[in-house]
């Protein structure tokens, strides 16, 4: 969507999504150490703007209310190599400070454009 690009929600399923649940898949963790490891393994494969952007995707949310400085310098890096725009770093803060306001605020937002 941010690239100009609309979707719209179709009455009936056109395609069945199978959300595998390997747990050797990066998505299905959420352990910050095991983002880090990740990350540092494949390093060389990505661009300073997508290591820096995946960064920002998992670790922000967690780090944001432990470790606030540590958090807003992952954020700062992935903004500054274009890994992130400020919509998208605010939406990461929101989720990470204020989770069930964020999710209540993004289930009325969904609803709301679904009608």
């Amino acid at each position: 969507e941010e690239a100009g690009a609309r979707f719209h929600m179709l009455p009936a399923p056109q395609v069945v999504w199978y959300d595998d649940t390997d747990v050797n898949r990066i998505s299905y963790s959420i352990k910050t150490d095991q983002v880090l490891a990740w990350a540092a393994m494949h390093r060389d494969r990505l661009s300073p703007k997508a290591y820096h952007g995946f960064l920002a995707r998992y670790l922000v949310p967690a780090f944001i209310r432990k470790q606030p400085l540590r958090a807003l310098a992952v954020l700062g890096g992935a903004m500054t190599r274009g890994g992130l725009s400020a919509k998208r770093a605010a939406t990461l803060l929101a989720r990470g400070a204020m989770p069930v306001t964020y999710q209540r605020i993004r289930d009325a937002l969904v609803a709301r454009q679904g009608a």
